[in-house]
């Protein structure tokens, strides 16, 4: 008797189990536990509360009376109404007022599929591991939030009235962040102390115009912008020095890279299917495209049918990985690259049927060593008269080849001397 109470007097201590009742509107018993002065969210061994009733969020204080800190995965999401009578609907989550306990989070916070309007109830706390804000029909603001300082990662999807970040205030950094399906958003407006952010993903917000708002953003890791139809431009992210990989894919109305200005660095450039982009301007001070962070250092430009100019690689001078120019149907010339002098990997010149030449090619100098068994690939450049430009590319043998239709360009690589 005296080993079994010592043996659970030493469990007692170790966890510092309390027992506490739910409210009276849910016959569950919950335990709380505590280690380290942090509630454990649920039961030990799960680590997950999932709230589904505004009675839920209401009687979260009483049953977690005395926390602040946590730790597991707090999950608010409304359960889906099978039923068309409003007799037998289930009740909406209209408020969180109920959460204002939390200062900080040791998991994730999702908060989907509610009919809140705010954030609000959440204004204490200042880190969360994950944060995700979901599919809440009618969420017009992230006030709230306004004391998170940091997160591991924040996803805001869905949210077809939010309209800007505002409620943000405080968020200086995430690994990722991540901003898709919100319908009516048009800028960053809110998000003014953010600054650095390991992946930033913008991806089919239909009334997004540009970053207004993200001025303090100064680096990212990776930055993906893709399927976004009104983005004109990059304004916004006039303070970004350094990006790890650039990822532009399907903005249709996408005119130029303007707000990129301050940018010098950048690991792997992607520009592809943007319908209506007619110039890369905006990159002008890369000078480099250099592999790092598992980035092979390459620049593809691809099916891009208006891109007329490779106007803002002006001062681009080498790139580590591998050059694709392809399927870009207006484009007629490639002079702007004229300051380019070296290539560590391919370089692929294929279907710009409006190319006319190779001028600006001239100073490319040939990969140091080609073990690698690397190549000038040219092919389906029906236009392509002019090739002089890279005569000195041609001498070595093999290294230059010519596949499918490229107008007159073998005939000016025969006339080099």
């Amino acid at each position: 008797m005296r080993k079994t109470c010592i043996i659970l007097c030493t469990l007692i201590s170790v966890f510092n189990i309390h027992w506490s009742f739910a409210a009276a509107t849910s016959p569950q018993m919950h335990l709380k536990s505590k280690l380290n002065d942090e509630c454990v969210l649920g039961s030990p061994q799960h680590q997950q509360e999932t709230l589904t009733t505004q009675a839920d969020v209401d009687s979260f204080k009483s049953r977690y009376e005395g926390c602040s800190n946590f730790v597991g995965s707090l999950i608010i999401q409304e359960q889906k109404n099978n039923f068309s009578s409003s007799v037998n609907a289930l009740p909406h989550i209209t408020n969180l007022n109920g959460l204002s306990q939390i200062e900080n989070l040791e998991g994730l916070l999702s908060i989907q599929d509610t009919h809140i309007y705010s954030l609000n109830g959440l204004q204490k706390i200042s880190w969360a591991e994950q944060v995700q804000i979901l599919s809440n029909s009618n969420l017009v603001s992230l006030n709230g939030l306004n004391n998170l300082q940091t997160s591991a990662q924040v996803v805001i999807a869905g949210n077809k009235k939010l309209q800007s970040f505002e409620g943000l205030d405080s968020l200086a950094g995430a690994i990722f962040f991540i901003v898709k399906n919100n319908p009516i958003l048009e800028n960053f407006s809110g998000v003014h102390k953010l600054f650095n952010v390991g992946t930033l993903q913008v991806d089919n917000n239909m009334s997004l115009f540009n970053f207004k708002g993200a001025e303090q953003l100064i680096k990212s890791d990776e930055l993906i912008i893709s399927n976004n139809p009104q983005l004109k431009d990059f304004s916004g992210l006039e303070g970004i020095k350094d990006i790890g990989s650039l990822v532009v894919d399907r903005n249709a109305k996408l005119k130029s890279f303007e707000g990129l200005e301050p940018t010098k660095s950048i690991s792997n450039i992607e520009i592809k299917n943007n319908d209506t982009l007619e110039t890369l301007t905006g990159l002008n001070q890369v000078s480099s495209i250099l592999a790092d962070n598992g980035k092979n250092g390459d620049l593809i430009i691809k099916n891009n049918p208006h891109l007329r100019t490779l106007a803002g690689l002006d001062n681009l001078t080498s790139v580590d990985g591998t050059i694709t120019i392809q399927q870009n149907e207006q484009l007629e010339s490639v002079k702007k690259m004229s300051h380019l002098l070296q290539i560590k990997s391919n370089l692929n010149i294929i279907n710009n049927t409006a190319l006319t030449s190779l001028a600006g090619l001239e100073n490319v100098e040939l990969p140091s060593s080609n073990s690698q068994n690397l190549h000038f690939i040219l092919q389906d450049n029906s236009k392509l008269s002019d090739c002089k430009a890279i005569c000195h590319l041609n001498q070595k043998t093999g290294y230059v080849q010519l596949r499918g239709d490229n107008g007159n360009c073998g005939e000016s690589l025969n006339q080099c001397e």
